[in-house]
């Protein structure tokens, strides 16, 4: 799969279905109820390192904004929690800075209720929605 070679490149829609296609038949969905870092793990691992884990040890890209997230944990040196993180690469490095783009991803649960095509697609927005869920019946 050809995948964007900047960070101001978008996805095709090709691309987009060949990352769906890839994500569904390689088993490397997650649960929907992931944390934002195991999420960002889950990315880093799967779709970006292509299941290699000594390379997201190896990550030489520290320019990613998931970077220092890459472990499932949150680094020390972070100023910000990873939702922030998650939006800014949707933002920059998949949608090429087009907010809406962001907004109105075609890579949602809706494809396939079963599956969520992109695992930082919950956390896309840089809203938690494990919490947003929690807190929505306190009122």
């Amino acid at each position: 799969m050809n995948e964007p070679t900047t960070t101001t490149q978008r996805m095709t829609v090709e691309q987009a279905a060949d990352h769906l296609v890839a994500c569904l038949f390689a088993g490397s969905t997650p649960p929907r109820s992931m944390t934002a870092l195991e999420a960002i793990r889950h990315h880093c691992v799967h779709d970006c390192m292509g299941g290699d884990r000594r390379a997201v040890e190896e990550c030489a890209d520290a320019g990613c904004p998931l970077h220092p997230y890459r472990f499932g944990r949150r680094a020390t040196t972070c100023p910000h929690r990873p939702t922030p993180a998650i939006r800014s690469f949707c933002l920059y490095r998949c949608m090429g800075g087009d907010a809406e783009a962001v907004v109105g991803c075609e890579l949602s649960p809706d494809v396939d209720p079963r599956y969520s095509p992109c695992h930082l697609y919950p956390f896309r927005c840089g809203c938690n929605p494990n919490y947003a869920a929690a807190t929505a019946g306190r009122a």
